[in-house]
């Protein structure tokens, strides 16, 4: 009987010493994270250049693709895609805009929820805002040195874990770069440079978010 107490009591001790660096491990996490939100210093609105490769597999090259991106804080973000061909795709508050060869499309939050429940998130990751990731996400990889800062998240559950692997971040005073690896191991890489801030869209810029 006091082999097994004995045995128990070493079991009880090894896990209360589990648990501990498993909350220390948190904890450092959750103070590495506040350090990178910290350090960012997105305006309310900027234009970046981007340039976006898509590796798919079965496919040698990878599928490239440039343009600008314009980012309002209240209004929303817009791809304006030059490259290989003219495509504007604007996400709005409750609708995404999307005009081809002057051919609009309009998809709204109540006829399509699950899309705008993975893009308002991803949106909210662009602009800065990590509240969400704790709730959404699990933190493979960490890391914040002087000049960068970096991040994996793998989604916890649906429908994002239906349809990603993995998020990858990374960048210092802005989101540099972002990475997505889905489900069919097919790779998006966005990158995003020259960025400048702004003191307002144009007119222009704002009819895109304001389309019917």
């Amino acid at each position: 009987m006091r082999k097994y107490f004995s045995w128990l009591l070493i079991g009880l001790l090894l896990s209360l010493g589990i648990v501990t660096q498993a909350a220390q491990a948190a904890q450092t996490q959750q103070q590495t994270l506040a350090q990178i939100v910290n350090r960012l210093a997105i305006p309310a609105t900027m234009r970046c250049q981007f340039s976006q490769q898509r590796f798919l597999t079965g496919l040698k090259k990878p599928l490239n693709a440039s343009g600008k991106m314009w980012l309002d804080q209240k209004q929303g973000i817009a791809l304006l895609q030059q490259q290989p061909f003219e495509q504007m795709t604007a996400l709005a508050a409750d609708k995404l805009i999307q005009i081809i060869q002057q051919q609009k499309q309009v998809i709204y939050e109540k006829d399509q929820p699950q899309l705008f429940h993975i893009t308002r998130l991803l949106f909210s990751l662009f602009q800065g805002d990590f509240n969400a990731i704790p709730n959404h996400f699990e933190i493979t990889e960490l890391e914040a040195k002087s000049a960068q800062w970096s991040l994996v998240l793998v989604p916890k559950q649906a429908p994002l874990n239906l349809l990603f692997s993995q998020i990858s971040l990374r960048g210092d005073r802005h989101i540099e770069s972002l990475t997505i690896l889905d489900k069919q191991q097919d790779q998006t890489l966005l990158q995003f440079e020259q960025c400048q801030q702004l003191e307002k869209l144009s007119n222009e810029q704002q009819i895109w978010f304001n389309a019917e």
